[in-house]
């Protein structure tokens, strides 16, 4: 498999595991997320080691609940950022409380 980048040494986390691995993206796509990169070529290679690394945009600056009830926008927003490429939302309080003290 021929990649623009590989990123790998990493300690890769998505929704489900944690893992050492590597992660491969031709173009603005990940093309593969593996434990055994040895079959990928690259353009440029990027060694992770010691990092961890999260496949997708992050979002660091979401209002989630702010106009509308909190559990009917965490569905809509969260699915809408992963149909965009966004596997990642941090919500950001506008009360001075918990998530949990509120909601």
């Amino acid at each position: 498999m021929n990649a623009d980048v590989l990123i790998k040494n990493g300690k890769i986390v998505t929704h489900s595991e944690e893992f050492d691995g590597a992660v491969a993206i031709r173009g603005e796509k990940i093309v593969a997320v593996t434990t055994d990169p040895s079959g990928i070529e690259a353009k440029k290679v990027i060694d992770a080691k010691g990092n961890v690394v999260m496949p997708g945009n992050i979002d660091p600056h979401v209002h989630i609940g702010l106009f509308m009830d909190f559990e009917t926008d965490m569905k809509s927003e969260t699915g809408a950022a992963a149909a965009g490429g966004t596997t990642t939302v941090m919500h950001c309080l506008l009360e001075k409380e918990s998530i949990p003290k509120i909601f």
